[in-house]
């Protein structure tokens, strides 16, 4: 019986985790060299991204998550109106949100293993994203109410300031998911929802890639 063939997006995904396997083993001097840097990444459609095609759904998932925990609101604002990585978004200093420019600037990235912030992004140069204008009274009240808003101080931080990691943020997207009952997508799909929504408003290929 032949094997079933993976799809591209699933030979995208193996490639990514074993990238990162060998990178964070190579910050930590476990590795020499990252052998998966030389296999090309497959071309993927919008066909086969996981996300939410109707704003129905996406309004749903944000109530739920202003109800989850403002913290929580906050990522799933950024998220789906930036477009960021999750360890783009986990990365974010209060100094970071530009709230007179209405920017964000994306030069680092959490990484999960270590707990360190790297200043590089996966695609290693660093963007300003601007904010529309639900996200910036987010933001704004965000930084009045929150008790850790010095310029240091994490953006998305628990109720001891100590920085959010990234299991903690999917335990609450699953809660908020059900919560909102709507299908549930990986956190990382929140980008695919971003970038889905921005070509089907109008907006160009070349245009997102020069976002994402």
């Amino acid at each position: 019986m032949a094997e079933e063939e993976l799809a591209p997006a699933t030979r995208n995904r193996i490639r990514s985790v074993a990238t990162k396997m060998y990178n964070d083993g190579i910050r930590l001097g476990k590795f020499s060299h990252n052998p998966v840097a030389v296999v090309p990444k497959l071309k993927e459609t919008m066909e086969t991204w996981s996300y939410w095609p109707s704003q129905e759904d996406i309004l749903k998932y944000l109530t739920a998550a202003k109800n989850e925990s403002p913290v929580f609101y906050v990522f799933a604002s950024l998220a789906l109106n930036l477009g960021t990585r999750i360890g783009e978004t986990l990365a974010l200093d209060i100094e970071d949100l530009d709230l007179d420019h209405r920017r964000v600037p994306i030069g680092k990235i959490y990484e999960e293993l270590s707990g360190d912030i790297c200043y590089r992004t996966k695609a290693h140069k660093k963007r300003w994203l601007g904010i529309n204008d639900s996200l910036i009274e987010i933001l704004r009240n965000y930084k009045y109410q929150t008790r850790f808003n010095k310029s240091t101080d994490p953006v998305l931080c628990d109720e001891t300031g100590r920085r959010l990691t990234g299991y903690t943020l999917r335990q609450m997207h699953d809660r908020v998911c059900l919560a909102a009952n709507i299908k549930r997508i990986r956190i990382h799909d929140l980008r695919h929802t971003y970038a889905s929504h921005y070509i089907m408003n109008g907006g160009s290929l070349s245009e997102l890639q020069a976002l994402l």
